[in-house]
């Protein structure tokens, strides 16, 4: 399910617009999973003004992400092109660190350096 009209399927690749303005483009399922492999590539592809911004993924969530909803619940995974993540517990519209921003050399930033995203959740575990 898609929270707005970012989205785009070209060459088999599911493709968003996040538009770099501060909000976040949304999609989710509409079934709870509560174990589960989850596989995607992410990277900036025009903008570079913009590389130091994150993206990432919002999982084990109650619904989509969005920065003005107090009632959002769940993990976010979020990484920068400039090589630096972080992982955030989402409760309620609170965020806090899990872990704070790191730097990772593995992380490939730029334009057009995908990264590729695996989340593994298995019980009230996962693996990034």
């Amino acid at each position: 399910m898609f929270e707005d009209g970012r989205w785009s399927i070209s060459g088999g690749n599911l493709w968003v617009n996040g538009y770099s303005d501060d909000t976040w483009a949304s999609a989710y399922y509409n079934q709870e999973f509560s174990d589960f492999a989850f596989e995607t590539r992410g990277a900036r592809t025009e903008r570079d003004e913009t590389l130091s911004n994150s993206f990432g993924v919002f999982f084990r969530s109650n619904g989509f992400m969005s920065y003005d909803s107090k009632s959002a619940n769940g993990y976010l995974l979020s990484i920068t092109d400039n090589g630096y993540y972080s992982v955030w517990l989402e409760q309620d519209g609170v965020e806090n660190a899990i872990i704070d921003w790191t730097y990772n050399p593995n992380i490939g930033y730029g334009l057009n350096a995908f990264n590729m995203i695996e989340i593994y959740a298995l019980g009230s575990d996962f693996d990034i």
